[in-house]
């Protein structure tokens, strides 16, 4: 999942985060990544830093690249329906 806001000083932020449920059906949440958002809260703005904080994440064997694919999948096909 993804969010983006503004804070009270007006400064953009962007956070990553990552929810599963284990075999026992215990939730575990994980931030993947927080960072400051760039510009204004647009979807391609929001859609260009969420590829390049994965990517970051990729790169880092944090998550696996085929949520790369998943991500740039469900934003294109958001795009299109709309």
């Amino acid at each position: 999942m993804f969010d983006a806001w503004t804070s009270a000083m007006m400064r953009g932020f962007l956070g990553i985060t990552h929810h599963f449920l284990d075999s026992r059906w215990n939730i575990h949440l994980n931030l993947m990544s927080f960072s400051e958002l760039d510009g204004p809260h647009t979807g391609e703005n929001i859609g260009g830093m969420l590829l390049a904080e994965i990517g970051k994440m990729v790169s880092l064997m944090k998550v696996s690249p085929i949520l790369i694919f998943i991500f740039y999948y469900s934003i294109v096909m958001t795009s299109i329906t709309r």
